[in-house]
């Protein structure tokens, strides 16, 4: 693989791709898996996941041996259209969210939603009312509130 002219390579305590992936897509970034991250002049990287971002750079993930994922980007060209600085920290601090919140779903300390209609569990977040958190269901297109 292919890991110089531009490219850094950080190391982060990410272990889950799927929580990764779901991350991204929380934050609004369009995911690929298996793909190559762009970076300066054309050059690009092999990655596991792929943060295909605004602009000619993206931001890769790939699966170490002690199954914990670095960072592969070409840090300068992600920075002429993002700060790089703030969009790692919400990557890392939204990924730390949902893992406790997976682990919490795991422990059965929050059970998962379902549609108050349907009964589906494939639930979405639908904006705010009145300070609730909206949701949406993706099965009877039902909108209802937290409870």
């Amino acid at each position: 693989m292919f890991r110089g002219g531009h490219f850094s390579t950080l190391r982060t305590k990410i272990k889950d791709a799927e929580i990764l992936k779901a991350t991204l897509r929380d934050l609004g970034i369009v995911v690929k898996t298996e793909a190559d991250v762009r970076g300066y002049n054309g050059q690009r990287v092999r990655s596991d996941v792929v943060a295909v971002l605004e602009g000619e750079y993206d931001i890769g993930w790939n699966q170490n041996s002690d199954g914990s994922y670095d960072l592969i980007a070409d840090l300068w060209g992600v920075g002429k259209n993002h700060n790089q600085m703030e969009l790692i920290r919400a990557i890392n601090y939204k990924y730390a969210v949902n893992k406790t919140l997976a682990e919490l779903k795991q422990r059965g300390v929050i059970k998962k939603m379902k549609c108050p209609r349907c009964t589906s569990t494939q639930i979405g977040k639908y904006g705010y009312f009145q300070g609730k958190q909206n949701y949406i269901c993706r099965n009877c297109g039902t909108q209802f509130a937290d409870f």
